[in-house]
């Protein structure tokens, strides 16, 4: 989250790279959950669609209940924000993407965090 954070400070912030590394940040704490839980599994390595991860996370006994939701928050950052052909007309993503977006896909990034360090019991 410090990367994400430092973006967000900067002169003239990218605010689609803020947009993909909160998606990145979210889909790491999805996968450390389920390596801390289950053992992850290969097919999960491999993943990268927070939904499907979101989803494996919440068949955990105990895991947070609201994982699903927030990650369809982030889900299309990660392609739509680095191509773009992702938008119709196609677009450079730096010139698609909001302070709005942005300051919400850190806020979800981070309560996504949040709940999985609890989750798997970590304290910072």
């Amino acid at each position: 989250m410090s990367a994400v954070k430092h973006l967000l400070s900067a002169r003239d912030p990218f605010y689609n790279l803020v947009c993909f590394h909160c998606h990145e940040v979210a889909e790491k704490a999805l996968i450390a959950a389920l390596f801390a839980m289950t053992g992850v599994a290969e097919s999960q390595l491999n993943c990268h669609d927070i939904l499907t991860l979101a989803q494996s996370v919440s068949h955990i006994p105990g895991s947070p209940s609201n994982l699903s939701g927030l990650a369809s928050k982030l889900w299309e950052y990660k392609e739509a924000t680095r191509f773009p052909h992702k938008h119709s007309p196609s677009k450079v993503p730096a010139e698609v993407y909001t302070y709005q977006q942005a300051q919400e896909a850190f806020a979800v990034a981070k309560e996504i965090l949040e709940e999985i360090q609890r989750f798997i019991g970590i304290h910072n």
